[in-house]
């Protein structure tokens, strides 16, 4: 990854204060690449020399994002309503939550050189695809994020092919990192394992825990966001963004737990057949990451050096 060529360009990251954006806004920020960060919350820290930190709802502020992708060469398009599934009668309005800023964007990037990337999910194929999951494997949304995702995927493929916007979405497997201490954390199925073993010395798992899930690590996901811009020119319009690590859900927790024993030295009760709450819960997924991840990028983490980073925070 050569994160020099974003040097000289304006640099636009929309949602920084999730786990992607923030970790993101930090590297770009510590490269002294000159970045607008936005997010719906307050920022806790004011703007700097090299970041431009703005509050706005994208969704609301029109005018505003309007501006902003106009005097930008490079957007990280991270941003969105994370709730999982709504009533009825949200649904529309949460599906346009999800489309019309995004086809704003790509509208006023139409015949210019800019550049985005779209964080997308591997959820989007549904609870139990046929495995390995493929670039061109059918998805079967099951939730109204899956189905907003898949519809955004989908437009970007529209405006790539159709009107040669320089656009491309990265499919992400699940998502972990170090930190617990934020807002999403209670989505962070790894961390809340963690949490258990290391408060209640005991794990719960639903039924018997043999299903197929691939883990990634947010720096890596991170690098493979600046990756895929470096490479946009070659890159499809959807890409399978996860790691080369396929395992049992079962097999995952073994390893959490041999990394934390490794560090405490103390034992830990598994508990099955737990029953699960949402189809969701055992959800399957496992792939090889598109070509463009599966050559030359250089991953940064496996999940036993991953897992390490995860105990040593609690040390």
């Amino acid at each position: 990854m050569d994160i020099e060529n974003l040097k000289g360009k304006n640099v636009l990251i929309l949602g920084a204060s999730g786990q992607v954006g923030s970790n993101l806004h930090k590297l770009l920020v510590t490269e002294s690449i000159k970045v607008t960060s936005v997010r719906k919350s307050k920022w806790l820290n004011g703007s700097s020399e090299y970041s431009n930190n703005l509050s706005l709802d994208i969704t609301k502020d029109k005018k505003y994002l309007k501006d902003l992708v106009r005097g930008n060469d490079v957007i990280f398009h991270l941003a969105g309503n994370i709730e999982v599934q709504v009533d009825n009668d949200s649904e529309r309005d949460y599906l346009l939550s999800w489309i019309e800023p995004l086809v704003e964007i790509l509208n006023l990037m139409v015949n210019t050189e800019k550049t985005m990337v779209f964080a997308s999910s591997c959820s989007v194929y549904g609870v139990n695809p046929s495995l390995p999951v493929k670039e061109d494997t059918k998805e079967e949304p099951l939730t109204s994020y899956d189905l907003a995702k898949v519809s955004c995927d989908y437009i970007i493929k529209y405006y790539r092919e159709v009107y040669g916007v320089l656009c491309t979405s990265l499919r992400f497997s699940n998502i972990y990192s170090s930190s617990t201490f934020d807002r999403y954390s209670s989505r962070r199925v790894i961390n809340k394992i963690l949490m258990n073993i290391h408060q209640k010395k005991t794990v719960n798992v639903i039924e018997t825990g043999e299903f197929m899930r691939n883990y990634i690590h947010v720096k890596d996901v991170v690098n493979q966001l600046v990756y895929a811009v470096e490479h946009i020119n070659f890159s499809p319009s959807v890409l399978l963004a996860c790691s080369k690590e396929n395992y049992l859900l079962i097999d995952i927790i073994s390893m959490l737990i041999d990394s934390y024993k490794k560090r405490f030295d103390e034992s830990i009760k598994i508990n099955f057949g737990m029953k699960k709450r949402f189809p969701t819960d055992i959800r399957q997924f496992s792939a090889v990451p598109s070509k463009l991840f599966n050559e030359d990028f250089v991953f940064s983490y496996d999940l036993k050096k991953g897992f390490e980073e995860l105990v040593d925070e609690l040390h």
